[in-house]
């Protein structure tokens, strides 16, 4: 079984994906998650650190797949005002490979 936090997170990245920022709730992050609307907020204080947890987990398994061809990348620090960049410039959908990497992929 695959711990709660990294359940919601992988289900937070599919919807932001597919559905976007702005159409994308915490009501169904949890029902699609099989955990309650609490358990999300016990973990993500918001939908917006929600999204920054997602963008830090496909940085971190993009910059590890780098590794272990060979590649450095750095890491980049998200906070609110990229996040709110992300959603102003329309790219509040994560690409479809951020799906694929967070399933391992």
């Amino acid at each position: 079984m695959i711990p709660r936090r990294e359940a919601i997170l992988k289900v937070a990245a599919g919807l932001f994906a597919e559905k976007g920022y702005n159409e994308t709730s915490m009501a169904e992050v949890a029902r699609i998650s099989g955990v309650a609307q609490g358990t999300i907020f016990y973990h993500f204080k918001n939908k917006e650190e929600l999204f920054l947890a997602v963008l830090d987990e496909i940085e971190t398994r993009v910059i590890a797949a780098a590794g272990a061809r060979g590649l450095v990348i750095e890491r980049s620090e998200y906070d609110a005002v990229d996040a709110d960049r992300l959603r102003l410039r329309g790219q509040d959908r994560l690409d479809v490979a951020a799906g694929d990497i967070l399933d391992g992929g």
